[in-house]
């Protein structure tokens, strides 16, 4: 099943909040995630005027657990 998952600032406020050492960048106001059967599949993090930006160096582990909070 394929499905696309928005997370908003408040979401990414709260996770940045209980994950200390989150390394996602303070410009990423907003994330669109592609999860096809649960796998992802793209995600894009955009600022508060919808441009696209950098996730942060070293963020993947945080942006891993975060869609995977989101998406269960």
């Amino acid at each position: 099943m394929f499905q696309i998952i928005e997370i908003k600032n408040d979401t990414i406020a709260d996770f940045k909040a209980s994950w200390p050492c989150h390394n996602i960048a303070d410009a990423v106001d907003f994330i669109v995630v592609a999860l096809n059967d649960g796998n992802l599949v793209d995600f894009q993090c955009e600022d508060a005027d919808h441009n696209e930006v950098e996730p942060g160096e070293d963020s993947g582990a945080a942006l891993s657990a975060l869609f995977d909070s989101v998406a269960n």
